[in-house]
This record gives structure tokens, C-alpha cells and sequence, in this order.
């Protein structure tokens, strides 16, 4: 937890100069402090069919969440702007508060909970300039 608030406080600083895009592609997972760093792009953009887990904060060798690390990330992924009816849900649904994690697409994440994490889902498929062997398609 101390070194994903150290990198947040890192890319806020390079926030003020510059525009940070965060991405999450197709099939690619977020996790844990992933989120709270995804955050800081001001441009947050992920496929709806990346992997988005949630659960609480635990000490090494435990999978039980400490409650007053897991207030500290959620007051983290807060203040970065995640929406608060989507960490009051984390909690009310034990998702952070008990053993186990959460896992929802991007997809969900975006279009169902609303949650502010996303801020453009990237198209499934995108077309690509052609390069290299050129391939003819016989009539």
C-alpha cells in the first residue's frame, strides 16, 4: 500500500505537466493497486473485455483484509476520483471488507457500475495500416 500511494503521488506530480492516458487492453488484468495507479491518467481507456479485481488490503502471509489498510486504499482510490456509490458497493458487499476478490470486466465497470475508473472504452477491434507481405486475395 505504501508503494502504490508513493507511485500515485509520483504520477499526480507529473500530471500538472504533462496529460497521462492510462490504458488497460483487451484481456489484460487490473488488480489491487493497479487500480489506484490507473487512475492518475487523466485519459483512462480500457477494453471491455480486460479484467478489473477488487479486494481488500492484507498483510504478507494473509489473506485476511486489514480494515484500517483497506480505509486507507479506498480513501486513496477516492480521492483519485473513483465514484463513491461504486466504493460504498466494495464495501456493503463485503467485496473488500472479507477474504476472497472481486473480479469484473471492463465492460461492467463502465457501462454497469459507473464507477468513474474508465473514462473511454476502447473498441473491440480496430483496423491497422496493411505492412510487410502484401497478400492477394484471389476473385
Amino acid at each position: 500500500l505504501a508503494a502504490v500511494a508513493a507511485i500515485v503521488r509520483i504520477l499526480k506530480g507529473l500530471g500538472k505537466d504533462v496529460e497521462l492516458t492510462t490504458r488497460v487492453m483487451g484481456g489484460a488484468t487490473c488488480a489491487s493497486g493497479c487500480v489506484a495507479v490507473f487512475m492518475q491518467g487523466q485519459k483512462r481507456k480500457a477494453s471491455g473485455a480486460s479484467v478489473w479485481v477488487f479486494h481488500g488490503a492484507c498483510s504478507a502471509g494473509t489473506n485476511v483484509p486489514s480494515l484500517s489498510a483497506t480505509q486507507a486504499y479506498l480513501d486513496l482510490l477516492a480521492e483519485s476520483g473513483v465514484d463513491p456509490d461504486f466504493t460504498c458497493k466494495l464495501v456493503l458487499k463485503g467485496y473488500v471488507t472479507r477474504p476472497g476478490a472481486w473480479m469484473i470486466s471492463g465492460y461492467e465497470l463502465f457501462h454497469i457500475h459507473k464507477s468513474n475508473i474508465i473514462t473511454e472504452l476502447l473498441p473491440a477491434w480496430q483496423p491497422e495500416e496493411p505492412f510487410g507481405l502484401q497478400l492477394t486475395v484471389p476473385r
